[in-house]
């Protein structure tokens, strides 16, 4: 996650079957498609918390990031 001209940009790499990594930039609200998928929106980002960290527990700060994928005709998703 990054920002660009006040806007988070989250990047997801996909690698198609029998082809090349491709890494793709998802502005907030904006929908990119992606060959061999579908069409991607990054639609909410919670940043991680500017609290200074508590030493007492484990673990580093998070991002949460809500997407949506409308597949391709003929493609599935398979968790």
């Amino acid at each position: 996650m990054h920002v660009e001209n006040n806007r988070w940009v989250g990047s997801v790499r996909w690698i198609p079957i029998g082809g090349e990594s491709v890494k793709y930039d998802l502005p907030l609200g904006k929908s990119v498609h992606i060959d061999g998928l579908g069409t991607v929106t990054l639609f909410s980002v919670t940043p991680p918390s500017t609290a200074p960290p508590d030493k007492t527990k484990s673990g580093g700060s998070t991002s949460t990031l809500h997407i949506n994928v409308n597949l391709d005709p003929g493609e599935s998703f398979h968790p």
